[in-house]
């Protein structure tokens, strides 16, 4: 399985998170980050702790191209490996998630719905595009492919597109993913759309409460199994405190506690690191099957 991201310094403390989490449940994986203005110190980190870091041309904007990069250096560096997962930064991995992969065929794509439709008109999608398509609706943070022939090329033609002014300018990364989704599923590609979003790529709201029974993390809401835990949707962001790393933590202990148990560490404005003492352990339940819908 290959893991790919992109982080600039103000995420690297979820990166950090998200590349251990992935090491803890899935030690075989390559881990795939591209890098937009970090330091050497921080290629360091990375590297350490068993990721393979891609700096990036400077003339791209993570916000812009990240997804995109990632995925592209994800699947040029995959080799014989057909198993590619793109994963925001500000994410991590809570279980193993490599069962998802066995929901695809040879070549397709698994993603969450997302309440957040999106407004690109049908006419500027034809004019873009080249024909008419109907955005399938999902978040692009969180994304599995299974890398064949057809997914390669969505993937060359995502990172394309975030190359191409006028598909920047009027559609942005996950528009056009989503788009792109579309246009190749009616080539034949597979295309799962799974409503589970809520276990696999939450925001924020619905996982911040999360407990700790036995190895798994519970989530409160629903007592079944959380899998990932999203930051996305943040709790601040008037102040720009929008991130489980920035905040004070009496506003989100269990998700903070989650981020440590992974192997997340917590910044300080002296630079030096916070210990938690945020788990709790009590009975295990059985983890709850991902029901996905194509």
């Amino acid at each position: 399985m290959i893991v790919c991201t992109s982080t600039d310094s103000k995420f690297m403390p979820g990166c950090l998170a998200l590349v251990h989490s992935v090491k803890k449940f899935h030690p075989d994986a390559k881990c795939i980050v591209v890098g937009y203005g970090i330091t050497s110190n921080e290629i360091t980190e990375l590297e350490t702790i068993g990721a393979q870091v891609i700096i990036d041309n400077e003339i791209y904007d993570p916000r812009l191209h990240g997804k995109a990069r990632a995925t592209l250096f994800g699947m040029l560096n995959a080799g014989k490996d057909k198993e590619l997962l793109h994963i925001d930064s500000d994410a991590w991995l809570l279980a193993p998630v490599d069962n998802i992969f066995r929901h695809l065929c040879d070549d397709g794509m698994l993603a969450f719905h997302d309440h957040r439709a999106g407004g690109i008109s049908a006419e500027t999608i034809e004019e873009l595009f080249g024909e008419k398509l109907k955005p399938i609706i999902f978040n692009a943070g969180i994304v599995f492919y299974k890398l064949g022939d057809l997914a390669k090329n969505l993937i060359h033609e995502f990172a394309w597109s975030m190359d191409n002014k006028r598909r920047q300018e009027e559609c942005g990364n996950q528009p056009t993913l989503r788009i792109l989704a579309a246009k190749y599923q009616k080539m034949g590609m597979q295309v799962i759309l799974s409503h589970d979003a809520i276990h696999w790529n939450p925001i924020w709201s619905q996982a911040e409460q999360l407990v700790l029974e036995g190895e798994k993390w519970i989530n409160e809401k629903t007592g079944k199994q959380q899998n990932i835990f999203h930051a996305t949707g943040g709790k601040n962001r008037k102040k720009g405190l929008n991130k489980p790393w920035q905040i004070p933590s009496e506003w989100a202990s269990s998700t903070l506690a989650s981020f440590q148990w992974v192997g997340g560490i917590l910044p300080t404005c002296d630079g030096s690191e916070k210990e938690s003492s945020l788990l709790t352990d009590s009975s295990t339940i059985e983890p709850q099957e991902t029901k996905t819908s194509s």
